[in-house]
């Protein structure tokens, strides 16, 4: 991308899959002891994933934004390269663990709802088998590990937008949020 907008479908995407992924992570912390089929995490995350995929094809494809920062920092330029790496790179790895933790597991593979493949007989102790439950453990512990490394990462870029937004009063966050078509830095 070699000017300062962010397309519309790159906007549109970046914010239906942070919206995705706060009902996702809200599921298994809030929402399952209110009710809500735990079902819904497991398809919800394998849209995240599939979105995400279309993301990323579309982020090499566009390439990254210019940036606009008024007074830029180059150590904050590199954090905030970093962190929008990890977030892209979480938006697939977390989900994408999850779906092979439960399919290693027994539980099968479901994409948005759908079988693609069925789960394991249960076991005696009314689980399904799990086809490699070493495997099933090692994403289990990808899967936990992704949920601090993605948390951290998020909190990092929303601190950086409104760093942005509040301190150097560019026009970072509202490209974000309507793109930079006539937006000058506010400053």
């Amino acid at each position: 991308m070699n000017n300062l907008n962010i397309s519309a479908f790159s906007r549109a995407m970046h914010w239906i899959i942070a919206i995705l992924f706060l009902f996702v992570f809200c599921i298994p912390l809030f929402l399952k002891d209110m009710g809500v089929p735990f079902p819904y995490h497991k398809m919800l995350g394998s849209l995240v994933l599939i979105l995400s995929l279309v993301r990323v094809i579309n982020r090499f494809i566009e390439g990254w934004p210019k940036d606009i920062s008024t007074r830029p920092y180059q150590l904050l330029i590199v954090i905030s390269k970093i962190v929008h790496w990890i977030l892209l790179l979480s938006t697939i790895i977390f989900p994408l663990s999850g779906l092979l933790m439960g399919y290693y597991g027994g539980r099968g593979l479901e994409l948005v709802g759908f079988e693609i493949i069925a789960p394991e007989p249960m076991g005696s102790n009314g689980r399904p088998t799990p086809i490699d439950g070493q495997l099933a453990g090692t994403f289990h512990t990808v899967h936990s590990t992704m949920f601090w490394v993605f948390s951290v990462s998020f909190i990092l870029h929303v601190v950086g937008a409104y760093y942005h937004h509040l301190i150097q009063k560019d026009a970072t966050l509202i490209r974000m949020l309507r793109g930079y078509k006539g937006v000058e830095n506010r400053r």
